[in-house]
């Protein structure tokens, strides 16, 4: 028997999971997204992939040195961190300290969009989760 909290998680999970196939069905330039918590370990992906456990970890790690730095240079609280490759360009941003969203999106969506989705998503699964 599950208990009630199980029960709440295993909801809540279905929500976020929504959200997300949504977005990718909005957006076919996003690549992934990936929700973790703050110590890197994944809590919702759209592929269970060794490509999804990686982008965890780097989504806490690329929070962490920015928290540093930003402690360091008094920059005020981390709001978000973009990355632009050549092919492809990451968000990352964190709900609440506690849980970061990882988007990857090929480099021809424009960055607007991006931050946009990304941002609303956020706020999605902050107010579930709140």
């Amino acid at each position: 028997m599950t208990s009630l909290r199980e029960n709440d998680f295993a909801a809540l999970r279905e929500s976020i999971e929504k959200e997300i196939y949504a977005m990718l069905k909005l957006n076919r330039g996003i690549r992934d997204i990936l929700i973790s918590y703050f110590d890197g370990t994944p809590i919702i992906s759209p592929n269970d992939s060794e490509v999804s456990y990686i982008l965890s970890a780097a989504a806490s790690a690329l929070k962490g040195i920015a928290d540093k730095i930003s402690n360091m240079l008094r920059s005020g609280v981390f709001v978000k961190l973009i990355i632009h490759f050549e092919n492809e360009k990451i968000i990352v941003l964190t709900i609440d300290n506690k849980i970061n969203v990882l988007l990857r999106a090929t480099v021809n969506v424009p960055l607007g969009i991006l931050i946009r989705d990304v941002l609303r998503l956020a706020n999605k699964i902050s107010s579930l989760i709140n």
